[in-house]
């Protein structure tokens, strides 16, 4: 009910102005931008949503999400590092080694939490659809 209520109460656009400062601050907070990144993965109307990604990096291929897509057309990457997906490194790739996948934000978190195992459901699909890179 807490939560239900705090939801509509942000929705107000008085509201708005403090969830803006209160997100300035706690983007501070480590693990913060990934649990908000999280978040608008989940939610169509934000604008800011990370967006799962498969990464040609050389002969080897990693999964991710797509941060941002910058004017030049390259893309900010994060990649996240087995077994916990709240850690990783980011990168800026050009969009050549960058194929969006269309599964849900929690089906790469899965997948880094098992080391990859299961990630053979994702390859297919990539074949299926044409997206395979190479």
């Amino acid at each position: 009910l807490l939560c239900f209520l705090a939801g509509l109460v942000a929705r107000h656009s008085m509201a708005k102005g403090g969830v803006k400062k209160l997100d300035s601050v706690l983007i501070n907070v480590p693990g913060y931008a990934m649990v908000r990144g999280i978040k608008s993965g989940f939610d169509a109307e934000s604008g800011e949503q990370m967006r799962p990604v498969a990464l040609q990096l050389g002969s080897a291929e990693r999964i991710g999400f797509e941060i941002q897509q910058l004017a030049d057309g390259r893309s900010m990457v994060y990649i996240p590092s087995a077994p916990s997906a709240w850690s990783g490194i980011t990168q800026i790739l050009p969009a050549d080694q960058v194929t969006y996948l269309d599964i849900p934000v929690t089906k790469v978190m899965e997948l880094t939490e098992k080391f990859g195992h299961g990630v053979e459901e994702l390859l297919e699909a990539k074949r299926a659809h044409g997206t395979e890179p190479g």
